[in-house]
C-alpha cells in the first residue's frame, strides 16, 4: 500500500495470494514484488493479524516463522490508531474506515490488484455479520490500512523530494519507472 499524504489517499498498489506454498516462498514472491516495483529488496515491514502470534503445529509463533526468513515483520499487530483492546482491532471500525475512503475517492486500486478486485466484489454481510470467506487480499490491505501510521514517505527510503538529484537517481535506480496503477512501465 501506498499513502498520498498531501490528498489523504490509499492506495492499494500490489497484491500476493496464493495457498499451499512455503513460508519461504512466501517470503520469496514478496521480495519479487518489491523488486518489481522499487527495483531492489526494500525488505517493507508487513503489518499481520493479531493471531499471528499464534503457535503452528510446530508450536513456533507463525510470526517468528516470516521473521526468521528475512521478512521483516512490525512489531505488533495490526491495530486502529488511537485505540486499545478489542477495539483497536475492530473489524467492523477498519472496514467503517476503509468504506468511507472508497465512498470519496480516498482509497484506490490499482487495476493489476484483480485479487483485490475480485475478493471485493464478493465481500459481504449475512445477518448482518461480515462473511469472511476467500478475503485474504482485502484483510492484508485492511492491516496495511491498520498500520498507516508507520508508513515510510518515498524521501524516508532514499527517494528523495520530486525535482532533487536524489529523486533521479532514484528513479535511475529503478530502472524504469513503474506505473502503479496498471502495473506497465512507463512508456516515456
Amino acid at each position: 500500500m501506498a499513502h498520498d499524504v498531501d490528498i489523504d489517499c490509499m492506495h492499494v498498489v500490489a497484491e500476493f495470494r496464493a495457498s499451499d506454498q512455503s513460508i519461504e516462498q512466501h517470503v520469496a514472491a514478496v521480495r519479487a514484488i518489491e523488486k518489481e516495483i522499487f527495483g531492489r529488496e526494500m525488505e517493507i515491514p508487513v503489518a499481520y493479524p493479531h493471531d499471528a502470534r499464534s503457535r503452528d503445529t510446530s508450536g513456533a509463533a507463525i510470526a517468528d516463522l516470516y521473521a526468521r526468513c528475512r521478512l521483516k515483520i512490525m512489531r505488533e499487530s495490526a491495530t486502529l490508531p488511537g485505540k486499545t483492546g478489542v477495539e483497536a482491532r475492530s473489524l467492523e471500525g477498519s472496514i467503517a474506515e476503509i468504506d468511507m475512503r472508497e465512498r470519496c475517492g480516498a482509497w484506490k486500486v490499482s487495476r493489476r490488484c484483480r485479487y483485490y478486485l475480485e475478493e471485493r466484489r464478493m465481500y459481504h454481510r449475512k445477518d448482518g455479520a461480515v462473511v469472511a470467506l476467500h478475503d485474504d487480499t482485502l484483510c492484508a490491505a485492511r492491516y496495511a490500512f491498520m498500520m498507516r501510521r508507520f508508513f515510510k514517505s518515498r524521501i524516508d527510503i532514499g527517494g528523495g523530494a520530486v525535482g532533487t538529484a536524489a529523486y533521479s537517481q532514484w528513479l535511475r535506480a529503478m530502472n524504469r519507472p513503474f506505473d502503479l496503477f496498471t502495473g506497465l512501465p512507463f512508456d516515456g
